[in-house]
């Protein structure tokens, strides 16, 4: 994961995005999070925004994955320029014992 960017108030990290894969002209933005203390603030609009324009004017189609139950993450990417494609089904495999991996 390569981080871009990432915000800081007062010393403190309040909100980060990343490039997770890259491929054939393809990047991936990822790990976009903001502290639940600074949500509402643009600052993930502005990071999607950056990540994505520096990738788009070097020829790279950056591309993302959100839960389709995310609707404020949806509305930041919709502004952000990104349009749905397609739906996209994910499973959750717990063990035994109900702990994720």
């Amino acid at each position: 994961m390569h981080y871009q960017k990432p915000i800081y108030q007062n010393g403190q990290l309040v909100s980060i995005t990343g490039e997770r894969m890259r491929m054939h002209g393809l990047t991936e933005v990822s790990a976009v999070v903001t502290h639940p203390e600074y949500t509402g603030r643009k600052y993930a609009q502005q990071l999607v925004a950056h990540v994505a324009n520096k990738n788009l004017s070097a020829g790279i189609t950056p591309f993302l994955h959100v839960a389709a139950t995310n609707e404020r993450a949806i509305k930041i990417y919709e502004l952000s320029g990104f349009t749905k494609r397609r739906l996209i089904n994910f499973t959750k495999i717990k063990r035994r014992n109900n702990k994720t991996f």
